[in-house]
Order: C-alpha cells, then structure tokens, then sequence
C-alpha cells in the first residue's frame, strides 16, 4: 500500500517518490518510468511516515530522507543506494522500572507529564490525583524529571531539575539523588569533562571533544551501510545507556511515524532536524526470549508508552537535545503518542522558532528552540490529538493563532497563549489537519476539514461560522485530506479568477471516487476510480503541458495522473507534497513564492553574478509587527544568499555566480515574520559553456591561417 509521495526536482526533470510500507520508489512525472535502483525495499523495519528531501552529501542534489518504526532515519541517493555514514539513529528512552508503582486505577488514565513540574521525591510517592485520569496540561513551571539509577543507591527518586547540564556531584538541598543521565540532555559528551561547566562556554566544552578517544570502526561495521556514527558516539558519551538484567530503569525503543521537519532553530545558517518520537516496546523485543533476557526479570512492557521530540544539528551531524514530553501504560484510555509531524513557527514575532505538537493525551506542548518547555498553553486541553497543529493567521488581524482538531470532533482556534477564539462541532473525528484557503473568493481565509464519516466542512476562519452551501456529504466514508485548487467551474471557458471562482475542494473517496467541489456553488463533480486511498491527492503540471494534473495514489498499490484542463495559472498553487511548504497548512494562491518563467527557463548561467526574478504571494488582508519578507537562496545544503525585503510582489536579485563548474538544484526560501517558510526549486548550470570557448580557441587560429593564405594566394596574381 502507498502512503505518502512529493515530487523533487532533479536534472531539470520532475520526478515522483512514493513510500510504501516496506519500499521506497521513484518515477518520472513525465510518463511514469521507473528510475534505475529503485525500488528500495526494507526488509527489517516498516515506513509509516513522508519522505523529505535534504542534501546530507553536499553534492548539490537531494537525498530521500526516509524514517522507519525502528527509529532510524535513512538516506537515499539518486540511484537507490544507502548514503554510507549518514544513518540517523534515536536513543531508547530512560524510564524508571517501576514508574507506575501506586498510579494505576480500574477504569482511568495513568497518565505522567515529563514536564510536569510537581513536587516529589519518589514516582511512587506521588499522589494519584494528580496523574490519574489528568486532562490538563502541565503547570507554568517547567522542569524535567531525571532519573537517578546509581549502583550505590537502596532506593530509587527522582530529581527534577531544568534543561541545563545537570552536575552529578552537586548535593541537593532535599537531599533527592542526583542522576548520570538527564532524560533530557545533550548528546555531545560534556559529562566527561565535569567541573569545567562554570568557567568554560559550550562552544569551548565541544572543542575539547576532539581530545575523546574514538574507538576504531570493525570490519562489519565499516561494511554495513546502515552503520550510525551519530549513534555509536551518542553511546560513547553515555556509556550508561544500556540495558542490564539487574538494572532500575527500562530503556524503550524509539519509533517513528511522521516525517522530520527541518529548520534553522539557532539561527546560524545551517538546518536542525526535528522529528516527533514515540516510544514502546513492539513484538520484536517480547517476542523473542533472548531480547527480553536482557531486561529485568517480570518485566512487563505494556507500561512504557512515552512521546517526546529529538533534535539533531545537521552540521555536526549529532543529536543536541532530547525532550521527552509524557509517559502513560498500554492500558491508559489516552496513551502518549504523537500523530504528526511537529509544527514550526516563530509564535511570538521575538525572531525565535517554536515547536509545537498535539499528544494523544490530549495537551499541546510549545517547546523553545533548545529544547525547554514554553508553558504559555497550559490552559489548553482537549480530547486525542490525530493530526498536526495549523498554526497560522487564522483570524486575519495580524497575529498567529493555533488550530487543532481532536478525535472528539471538535475544532478549536486558539491565541499562542491558549485563550480560546473559537470552537465548533463536526459531525465525526477526522484524520488530517485543517486545510487553509479563500474557497469563497471573499479576501478572509477559511478553514476546510473533511469529517472520517464523508462530511466536507468549511468555517469563516474570522468567526468560526459554517460557510454557506456546507457541510457537503459524501457518498463514503473519507480519510485522506483534502487538497484546495484554483480551478474555474466545471465547462467555464474564461481563466480562474479568485473573486469569481474561490476554491475548489478535491478529496478522494473511500469508495474510489474522486470528489471535486465548487466551493461557492457547492456543486460537486464525481469521477469514480474504483480504488479507495489513504494518501492526499497531489497537484502539480506534471507533463509539462501548462495544466493541473492530478497525482493519485490508491491502497492497491496503483498511481494515477488524471489531467484536469485547468490550466496552472500560478505554480505556488501547486501541491508538492502533503505538507506545502514547511508547515505551511494554507493554498499557494494566499501565501507562496513562484520563480518567474525567465529565470526558471535559464537553465545555464556563465559570468560573475546571475540574477534570478521571483513573486512573493501575499493576500493576508493584516501583517504582523516587524513584518518581513527573509529570501535565501539554498545550494542543497548550504545557504548562498540570505536577503530581507519589505514588499509583496516582483523581485530581481542579483548575487555574485561561483567560480566552479557546477550542477545543481537551486532552491529559493521566502520567510515570513511568523517564521512560515515557502520553496519553490529550480535546475542551473555555472559555467558548463567552457567547452565552447575552447572551441573557438583551437579553431580560430585555423581559421585565421586558412584566410592568411587565400589571401596570399589571391595576391600572387598581382605581383610583377
């Protein structure tokens, strides 16, 4: 079964990658070939969540990230091999044995925040009112819970202390245990070099890193592609991370359903990584004796459900923080898991990325950029959260809200400080964020959800109110999301135009039919493919031709492109991949860049600066304090130009070429205040015409001969 797919852009050409449970496959947009090497299948995890694209071997092409349930992020190159030494892999968890001794009770939830900050010397101390059957979001203070797992200790506590390093040897004023291991903590080692913390920087305590002892790769090791320095250092600098049969604490695996999102939190030019973890122990580890030998004796694993976020910095290649964010039972009636992918965006225009996600729990976590927990949602709480946060501006005043769908069937808007704006109803639970979009053509963004039982609904995203001719029902049950295009009505001759025109809704059907509406007639076109679907339709002019074409995917493992006759008035309207942009929940026609034709359509570029011309879409009837427009430009994976205007609309920039020989993919970065990003890509060449002038370099000189002696000869004839 296929369950996500986008499209690169490589070599000029369009291409399509398609993940399924077990494979990943690559074909030409153009007429569906197959490219050589693949497809790659897995045939010791499973892949649940998108592909991404990243540039890890800075050749000036992207590789496909892919994330497994194993907790490995793995890259593919352009022809289907594993990129050797660049294999991500997530630590297990550290959870106390014991952690649920005293909190469990017939009928509700066991339910812990790691980010609580409540008083207590011991997991089994703590009174069951707070954590059972809880539905509230953790308190203002934030703090962590560490675990203390000392040989020397009869008794198991718990400290909790911030986000800092934590100093094993420092002596609490209550006299709790310190721990070796912070469950949230840096990767790079520093424990080693304790009792420099205070006169030393960070940048100074990673220098020393380079003093560490590296252990020398095996033969197997250097022959397995699969192979993660990034893991096998993270277990160097924790050498207490391992399970033992006599051990205190249990170390859960680490799995992955959604895709990683990447983004500049630090804001130093280079990408982090940041992908939502949930942990649990699966058949592979109860299943056979000899793995669940290695845990302490009556074990039982159903206990450890947990959920948390990991950061890894792509320059370094190595996790930098890791925060963990709830921990339940099997049995919980909420267990913590994370659905989607986190959402991320700068909530409070201070020039800082936030990360924000949903739990199963029902809280919403809001964590800073290094990792620490922003407690300005604590008052929000709803019932299990299935799919990602929209985080936009919804309400068009000019500051970001937060739009949530739970499993209830509510839909809550929300202000960054969990001040509720507005909530309604559905008719049932649904299985994908809110899509955003003018469908009515009125200049206010709306809200469009696709209810699991078939019900189309839209709301003024203003108000909260139900737009007229909706909800539409369907003739099946729905879930996959819907995906909103500027096509004109059905027969219309005239170009599309947003006033008259709106929106149109494209969804797929359980029952194998494609709905396409007309969000201002509520008129609904049905094309029956037979084959029901569980991925997003995709949009983009696949074949080249100047119209929309549809790509769709269907659980019996087939893909289609249904062409449209609508022809793609703006390529910022076109829907790559699930998640348009980074994070970007709204259509292309009401935030997005496009490349203009010209630049697009030079494909070779000689001299010593280039320009490029692109258009900054905006219809966002407000802006919000500082508001700006931040143009990257992006070789892979390093930034070459970085430029701030002010203005929506046409812009020429010029910046100096490279003096290499090159070919890449070029990818420009429009950034707005709210830290929203939008992409659009493009292939160039720098100076690949050398060839030419060292054509005319061999052949004037003959030329020039070849003249010297006709005209040699030619004066013969006039000499005495």
């Amino acid at each position: 079964m296929i369950t996500r797919f986008f499209f690169p852009f490589r070599d000029g050409r369009k291409q399509i990658v398609l993940t399924g449970v077990n494979f990943v496959d690559v074909f030409s947009a153009f007429d569906g070939r197959r490219f050589p090497g693949f497809p790659f299948t897995f045939g010791w995890t499973s892949i649940i969540a998108d592909p991404v694209l990243y540039d890890i071997d800075e050749d000036g092409f992207d590789e496909i990230l892919v994330s497994s349930m194993s907790g490995e992020m793995i890259f593919l190159n352009r022809w289907g091999e594993i990129v050797p030494g660049r294999t991500f892999k997530i630590p297990k968890l550290r959870v106390p044995l014991r952690w649920y001794s005293g909190l469990e009770s017939t009928g509700t939830t066991t339910y812990m925040s790691l980010a609580d900050a409540q008083e207590s010397d011991d997991f089994s101390g703590l009174k069951k009112e707070q954590f059972v059957g809880r539905k509230v979001a953790p308190s203002k203070m934030y703090e962590d819970i560490v675990h203390a797992a000392t040989k020397d200790e009869a008794e198991r506590k718990s400290y909790k202390g911030t986000t800092s390093k934590v100093n094993p040897n420092k002596k609490m004023d209550d006299k709790r245990a310190p721990s070796i291991d912070a469950t949230r903590s840096s990767s790079t080692g520093k424990h080693v070099w304790k009792g420099f913390e205070g006169w030393l920087t960070d940048e100074g305590l990673d220098s020393l890193q380079l003093f560490l002892a590296s252990r020398p790769l095996s033969e197997t090791e250097e022959l397995d592609a699969l192979f993660s320095p990034q893991y096998a250092h993270w277990i160097q600098a924790h050498p207490e991370h391992h399970q033992f049969p006599y051990s205190n604490e249990v170390f859960v695996d680490a799995h992955i359903y959604e895709a990683p999102v990447f983004a500049d939190l630090d804001g130093d030019g280079s990408m982090e990584l940041i992908v939502a973890v949930n942990y649990y122990f699966d058949d592979s580890i109860t299943s056979k004796p000899g793995r669940v030998a290695k845990y302490p004796t009556n074990t039982d694993f159903s206990k450890y459900i947990a959920c948390g976020v990991v950061a890894f910095s792509m320059k370094k290649e190595q996790i930098i923080w890791i925060s963990p964010l709830e921990l339940t039972t099997d049995a919980s009636a909420y267990m913590a898991r994370i659905y989607a992918s986190p959402t991320i965006v700068d909530l409070d225009n201070d020039g800082k990325l936030d990360i924000i996600v949903g739990t199963s729990v029902g809280s919403v976590y809001v964590l800073r950029g290094d990792g620490t927990w922003n407690p300005r949602l604590g008052a929000v709480n709803t019932d299990s959260i299935g799919s990602g946060i929209v985080a936009a501006d919804i309400t068009g005043d000019g500051k970001m809200n937060l739009l949530l769908a739970d499993d209830g069937g509510t839909l809550i808007c929300f202000e960054p400080n969990g001040a509720e704006v507005w909530e309604t109803r559905l008719s049932s639970p649904v299985n994908h964020a809110p899509i955003l979009g003018d469908i009515d053509g009125d200049g206010a963004l709306d809200v469009v959800v696709v209810a699991s039982i078939g019900h189309v609904w839209a709301f003024s995203g203003k108000t909260g109110k139900t737009l007229q001719n909706f909800p539409i029902k369907l003739g099946s049950m729905v879930t996959s999301a819907p995906v909103l295009l500027p096509i004109p009505p059905f027969g219309s001759k005239r170009p599309w135009t947003s006033f008259l025109d709106g929106l149109a809704i494209i969804v797929h059907g359980a029952d194998g039919t494609i709905y396409n509406i007309h969000a201002k007639t509520g008129c609904v076109q049905k094309i029956d493919l037979g084959e029901s679907s569980m991925g997003m339709i995709l949009a983009d002019d696949l074949t080249a031709n100047g119209f929309i074409d549809l790509l769709v995917t269907t659980q019996e493992g087939h893909v289609y492109c249904l062409s449209t006759g609508a022809p793609l008035a703006y390529t910022s309207s076109a829907w790559r991949s699930r998640l348009a942009g980074r994070n970007a929940f709204a259509t292309g026609v009401w935030q997005g860049v496009r490349l203009i034709e010209d630049t697009k359509r030079r494909h070779h570029v000689s001299g010593n600066q280039f320009t490029f011309s692109f258009e900054i879409i905006d219809e966002r009837p407000a802006r919000g304090p500082n508001a700006r427009y931040q143009v990257s430009l992006w070789h892979g994976a390093r930034k070459w130009h970085s430029h701030a205007l002010f203005h929506k609309g046409t812009h020429s920039l010029t910046i100096p070429a490279p003096p290499d020989i090159i070919s890449a993919t070029l990818k420009l970065e429009v950034t707005n205040e709210h830290g929203q990003a939008f992409f659009d890509t493009w292939n160039v060449g720098f100076n690949q015409s050398w060839y030419r002038t060292l054509k005319w370099l061999l052949a004037l000189p003959v030329v020039f001969m070849s003249l010297s002696l006709l005209f040699m000869k030619d004066m013969i004839h006039f000499l005495p």
